[in-house]
């Protein structure tokens, strides 16, 4: 029941972090059967899930293999804490995820396969979520096609698993002869 859970609204979210709760036995367990999350976050749903509480709902599940996450326009203007920006990459911009969210993320769960469906705006996005979970091997992303750091990028080795749905990038494919419509 609890393998494979979706959470697309601040309801859904409440009821299941009551559910997993560390503080009991059930909770406990139940929150270890989580294998895969799927999590959808859009600034301009009222009862939204805000990335806070995402990140706080990823750390209850130290068992998590598999996280989707869909992002829907602009979630940085929602954060809590301030941010700086992304200042790693050649180009400065805003980050989506501010550090709070993302120092949560980065002590939880070893996630294997990401699937990324970001329909912000921000092309930055990928990069931090590949910094917070550097043991990526299965990446699937879709939406805004992503400005990617170096630094940040899984290794070749480790990545098994690659797809990508960007029509920004097919656009430029096709303009350069180098994809068929």
């Amino acid at each position: 029941l609890f393998r494979r859970v979706s959470l697309t609204s601040a309801p859904a979210l409440e009821g299941f972090m009551d559910a997993v709760a560390r503080s009991t036995p059930r909770g406990c367990m139940l929150a270890d059967t989580v294998e895969a999350l799927r999590c959808v976050i859009d600034a301009k749903q009222p009862r939204g899930i805000s990335q806070l509480d995402f990140a706080r709902a990823v750390l209850q599940c130290q068992k998590l293999s598999e996280l989707s996450l869909a992002v829907y326009g602009d979630i940085s203007g929602a954060a809590v804490a301030s941010h700086s920006g992304v200042q790693r990459c050649t180009k400065v911009s805003s980050s989506l995820f501010d550090d709070e969210v993302l120092s949560l993320l980065q002590t939880g769960p070893s996630i294997a396969a990401l699937r990324f469906d970001n329909w912000s705006d921000n092309a930055y996005a990928l990069s931090q979520l590949l910094e917070a979970f550097p043991s990526i091997t299965s990446l699937s992303i879709s939406g805004t096609t992503p400005a990617l750091c170096s630094p940040t990028l899984p290794s070749p080795s480790a990545l098994t698993e690659l797809r990508m749905n960007l029509a920004s990038l097919i656009l430029l494919l096709q303009e350069e002869g180098q994809c068929r419509p």
